[in-house]
Order: C-alpha cells, then sequence, then structure tokens
C-alpha cells in the first residue's frame, strides 16, 4: 500500500518541482536570468496601467526576498517594455482648417469684378454721359479705379449694367438701398459712363417708378457697391490749350 502524501509534503514536492523547471529554463537560455536585467532608471508604465499601480508594484518587487543562489524568486515582476503614450485627440475646435475648409477672401470676388470691369466693351449705339455727384461718390469711384488700375468710364459703367433693375422687374426684388435718400453734399464732380438705349430705358423706369432722379440712383449703385474711402480726391485739372501765335504779313505776331 502506498504512502499517502501530507499537504506539507505535496507543497514541497510542487516547490522542487518549479525550482527544477527554472533551472532548466535558465540553463537553455541565459536571457532569463534575472541578474542580467538591469534594474531601470525612468519609471516605465504599461498603457493600461496608472502612475500609482506601478510604483506600488515596483516597492513590491525591491522588498521580495531573494533565494540562496542569488537568483529572484518565481514570478519576480519584469519592467514592461517602453510604450509611448498616445496623444490626446485634438478637439475640433483647435484643429487647424484644411485648405478647403477656408473661407476664400472677399478679394478673390472683387478681382473678377475688376477684370470684368477692365474688359467691358462700349456698345456701338452706346453715347457717353457725364453726372454731377459728390465728392464722396467721386473718391470711391477714383479710388477704386486708381488701386484696379481700370478707366473710372469703366467702373461706373459696369456697375450701372450690373445693378441696375430691368423695366417691368417686380418691386420686390429691388434693393432697398436703391432707391433711399443718397447722402447730403454739394454736386461739384463730374462722373462720366456709356449709356446706351437700353440702359437710357432701365433708368427712367427706375426714376419713373419710384420718383426718383436720375443722380440719386447712380449714386446709390456706387455707394453700395465700391468700398467707401475716407481720402478724398480732387477733380482733375484740365489742362488749357496753349494758341500758336499767328505770323502776320509785316513779320509782327497776333497773340
Amino acid at each position: 500500500m502506498s504512502h499517502k502524501l501530507t499537504e506539507e509534503e505535496k507543497e514541497k514536492q510542487r516547490q522542487a518541482d518549479i525550482e527544477r523547471l527554472r533551472l532548466q529554463t535558465l540553463e537553455n537560455n541565459k536571457s532569463f536570468d534575472p541578474r542580467l536585467i538591469r534594474r531601470p532608471s525612468v519609471q516605465l508604465y504599461s498603457p493600461t496601467s496608472t502612475p500609482g499601480l506601478v510604483t506600488s508594484a515596483a516597492k513590491e518587487t525591491e522588498e521580495f526576498p531573494l533565494s540562496e543562489t542569488g537568483h529572484a524568486v518565481e514570478n519576480a515582476l519584469v519592467p514592461h517594455s517602453s510604450v509611448e503614450k498616445p496623444s490626446e485627440l485634438v478637439r475640433s475646435e483647435e484643429r487647424p482648417p484644411t485648405p478647403a475648409e477656408r473661407i476664400k477672401p472677399p478679394s478673390s470676388i472683387e478681382e473678377s469684378t475688376a477684370e470684368k470691369m477692365l474688359k467691358l466693351k462700349r456698345a456701338a449705339d452706346a453715347t457717353k454721359n457725364n453726372v454731377r455727384v459728390t465728392e464722396q461718390v467721386f473718391s470711391c469711384v477714383t479710388d477704386y479705379a486708381i488701386i484696379r488700375g481700370i478707366d473710372k468710364v469703366n467702373v461706373v459703367t459696369y456697375l450701372l449694367y450690373a445693378h441696375l433693375p430691368k423695366k417691368g422687374q417686380s418691386s420686390k426684388s429691388t434693393p432697398e438701398y436703391l432707391i433711399k435718400e443718397p447722402p447730403e453734399g454739394p454736386r461739384n464732380r463730374d462722373l462720366t459712363y456709356f449709356e446706351d438705349p437700353g440702359l437710357t430705358e432701365r433708368l427712367s423706369w427706375v426714376s419713373s417708378t419710384y420718383g426718383l432722379p436720375r443722380v440719386d440712383i447712380i449714386e446709390n449703385i456706387i455707394l453700395n457697391n465700391l468700398p467707401i474711402v475716407e481720402k478724398k480726391y480732387p477733380p482733375k485739372r484740365r489742362r488749357k490749350r496753349r494758341r500758336t501765335p499767328r505770323v502776320l504779313r509785316g513779320g509782327g505776331f497776333l497773340s
């Protein structure tokens, strides 16, 4: 009849088997030797652990007793491999906008309008007309024309054709700014524009429908579609024609 092992004997036998397997592993692969593992100088964290738990675990490792052979006992903690902490997600309000999300600057719209003004051609049946406007209106047109290198005649003509309602258009679609009274001031500046029969008809229809003079309509279109400037531009001085003196038969000159 075989001897029945007690619990104490079973535990001793299990510890002996574990020690035998450990020594066998060390003989087969020296890299598992705990003495070859250098103690890291920097605290390393596991991706799923917290700093508090790792610190307590490290203290337990330092206080763990060693065997008589100097090897670390079974289940000794080995530092985890270095893993970078995932960078925090950038909040949507802090994320820089992509090129497609960026709003186009208003200058691109102005440039397209300036190109149309520059390429504007005079109609065959158009005539050149003058209108007396205030200094503010004259300065707005002059400043816009100088900066973009466009003739003032083209600026005024394009604005009238682009923003003047057509005859019979519904009053609901007429802009409010078009039929209001423009700012008061002496109208002592001249602006020139090209006017064909179609534009004449449109100006006459708006003027008779809303009871406004043509000059008020033109000034409202300019003030509401060009940048307002503080600078005042004086009118261009006309050069006086020099009269060539006539030579008399007697050798004198007639002034």
